[in-house]
């Protein structure tokens, strides 16, 4: 059900660092890598010509270690989940550890927190997941008993204060930012588990469905208008086919020629990313706007995976391809290590989770050091 981000060994790393990472690494100390950092330009459809243009393709960027938690040292992960307009981050950490479980944490201002959980779903048995923010410092997540109980409770998560309000048997995965709706995935109900968007407004639940021959569904991400990006499962394959529920209508929205389509995120204008296989049985990065599913490529012709995870209001969109993380914006995708500036602690980035309508974007890297680590990278503006 949960993606995790794609990681790179050491070993792969070494191998990497004879070629591109030496070649930023070995610049001038006071440049940026901004001189051709494409990689696969394809001929895309441009964004909408409603949107706000985007930027100067001439990008430079501050890298921001997120940092870790010293009461877990030296064993842990951080994983980052979600950033709002404002720049706070939320996400995961595994200790690693006899109370090795995943725990919530918020990043704001360059300080680390761990988000309160109720006692009954203490960390030595439960493990708590953090999915989503809004610009009201709000969050959602969801829970999983451990080791793996399937009579036990599987609660949802809706942090607008110290105390989150729990609700049973709910997987909350998204919120928008005016904090009207909450959409995940509702277990058990009516002898299926689906897609669920709760209207806090009236406190409703309002099925998602599912697809024709669909069994169980997913509601990944809601935007203001109330439109979700979500994924339904064949009962027959057991598949996956990307999905938009809007005003009580779902929709199939396609694939890239293959069987396979995967919802990760949609923004206000109710653009779709996600991932897809194509003729080939290649998995392959997708941005679904008006009725058309487009390829965004990869970050080699013959790579056989890239997929995208989030998008803006500016339909820029972020995701990994085989342990390298990408921006893809105005028809080019960016390798976003080629922006590492010289003499820098990071060696390379591996993903890319998300990215706010002020273009940072948050992900997971690797330090000189050999240690996996979250990042934060902000524009740094001409």
């Amino acid at each position: 059900m949960k993606k995790e981000l794609l990681v790179l060994g050491l070993g792969t790393v070494a191998l990497l660092l004879i070629g591109v990472v030496s070649g930023v690494l070995n610049q001038s100390a006071n440049q940026f890598a901004v001189a051709d950092p494409k990689i696969n330009l394809k001929s895309v459809r441009s964004v909408d010509q409603n949107l706000s243009p985007a930027p100067s393709p001439q990008l430079r960027y501050q890298i921001v270690d997120l940092g870790t938690f010293p009461q877990f040292w030296p064993t842990q992960s951080i994983e980052p989940k979600s950033i709002n307009n404002v720049g706070e981050v939320v996400g995961i950490v595994k200790p690693w550890s006899i109370e090795g479980n995943a725990r919530p944490f918020k990043w704001e201002n360059g300080t680390l927190s761990l988000l309160s959980i109720p006692s009954q779903f203490d960390p030595i048995w439960y493990s708590v997941f953090v999915e989503d923010n809004n610009n009201s410092d709000q969050s959602v997540g969801w829970a999983l008993p451990y080791p793996y109980n399937p009579s036990a409770s599987y609660p949802g998560f809706f942090w607008s204060d110290e105390n989150p309000e729990v609700f049973e048997d709910v997987w909350w995965n998204g919120l928008d930012d005016n904090t009207r709706f909450l959409v995940g995935t509702r277990s058990g109900h009516q002898g299926l588990s689906q897609g669920v968007i709760y209207d806090l407004d009236n406190s409703t639940f309002t099925d998602i469905g599912f697809l024709e021959n669909g069994y169980y569904s997913v509601g990944k991400e809601v935007n203001t208008s109330g439109q979700v990006a979500c994924t339904s499962y064949d009962a027959i394959s057991g598949l996956p086919k990307a999905c938009l529920w809007s005003n009580g209508v779902l929709t199939d929205i396609g694939t890239l020629g293959g069987s396979v389509a995967e919802s990760q995120d949609i923004n206000n204008f109710g653009h779709i990313v996600g991932w897809s296989t194509n003729t080939d049985g290649l998995e392959r990065a997708f941005l679904w706007r008006n009725g058309v599913m487009e390829n965004l490529g990869s970050i080699s012709p013959d790579s056989y995976q890239s997929h995208a995870y989030g998008i803006n209001d500016r339909d820029e969109v972020v995701g990994s391809s085989e342990g390298t993380a990408w921006l893809w914006r105005n028809g080019t995708l960016f390798n976003l290590s080629l922006f590492i500036p010289p003499n820098s602690e990071w060696l390379w980035l591996n993903s890319a989770q998300a990215i706010n309508n002020r273009g940072q974007i948050i992900g997971r890297g690797i330090l000189a050091s050999g240690q996996q680590r979250a990042f934060l990278m902000t524009p740094i503006t001409p």
